[in-house]
């Protein structure tokens, strides 16, 4: 099964579907990675795995550190590995599970012990993470024992979701989101929350597929000097992976509410600029139920 719908899966092993809240929490702190994912694999550790792995996950990479976090499946059980490469010293091993506050305030957590007994946990922040001149979709941290790694992280795996690129959207995004003010799309906004469902370029170009409410589908070409839109019909195809997951800008929707557990997104500063909305009610028998939240 394609990512095992992990996320989903992984949030109702912990019973955290309640805890989803969004509150806002401080911004991670400044990170400067000088090697990151675009120096040459320092050893055959974590670093090197990331670029052959298979399975869905996450290669993180900061300063002093590579990692790599792999979802897999043994015997019907969800199994979070995490390898964690310093030069200079073994490759640490580790089997984590979601923190208890896995999501609790829109950061995905996950800790557990490594092969050495040594307490690990890492944090991921869905963001426009810098790193080495390069731009990555999330903030990392990592504390192995009384030591802490920052750097950032990028979905790795043979199927990875249109919102990795969100980084090279958010301009965009707002763009199109300015000019609907002002625009006969500005009545859309009247239908409901604004929802991203996926993001693509034609020739060059940003395409933006939004939602309002149940207003049907929108494609926003992000052309200079004015954004133009265009209704999608009904009839038309969903796009591969569109709406998995969905993407709410601005201020992030409360908890509870519809059927989404969100995480925030984070820009270069830190400051919280929407949430990504994964659906833990979907199950294929029918259309998930409308997505509420702020607009």
């Amino acid at each position: 099964m394609a990512r095992f719908n992990l996320v989903i899966r992984f949030a109702a092993l912990g019973g955290v579907l309640s805890l989803a809240a969004c509150t806002a929490g401080g911004p991670p702190a400044a990170i400067d990675v000088s090697q990151g994912f675009a120096a040459p694999a320092q050893s055959s550790g974590a670093a090197s795995a990331a670029a052959v792995s298979a399975l869905p996950g996450y290669a993180l990479a900061g300063t002093a550190f590579s990692g790599l976090l792999e979802f897999e499946e043994q015997e019907g059980r969800p199994l979070i590995l995490y390898q964690h490469a310093v030069d200079g010293a073994p490759t640490l091993v580790a089997e984590l599970d979601p923190a208890p506050n896995w999501l609790s305030d829109g950061v995905r957590r996950f800790e557990g012990l490594s092969d050495r007994g040594v307490a690990v946990s890492v944090e991921l922040v869905s963001g426009v993470c810098e790193a080495g001149g390069r731009t990555y979709s999330r903030f990392a941290r990592v504390q192995a024992g009384r030591l802490s790694y920052e750097g950032c992280a990028r979905e790795t795996g043979p199927s990875v979701r249109w919102s990795e690129a969100l980084p090279r959207f958010t301009a965009p995004i707002k763009a199109c989101l300015e000019a609907s003010q002002a625009s006969a799309v500005a009545a859309l906004r009247a239908g409901g929350p604004a929802r991203v469902l996926h993001a693509r370029s034609e020739s060059g170009t940003p395409v933006i597929r939004f939602q309002f409410g149940e207003t049907g589908r929108w494609d926003c070409r992000a052309e200079a000097p004015r954004p133009q839109w265009s209704v999608v019909a009904d009839a038309a195809p969903k796009l591969a992976g569109e709406g998995d997951p969905v993407y709410a800008p601005g201020r992030p929707p409360e908890a509870g509410q519809g059927c989404y557990l969100w995480e925030h997104v984070r820009g270069p500063d830190g400051a919280v600029i929407g949430a990504l909305g994964e659906d833990v009610c979907a199950t294929g028998a029918g259309a998930p139920p409308p997505v509420t939240g702020f607009p």
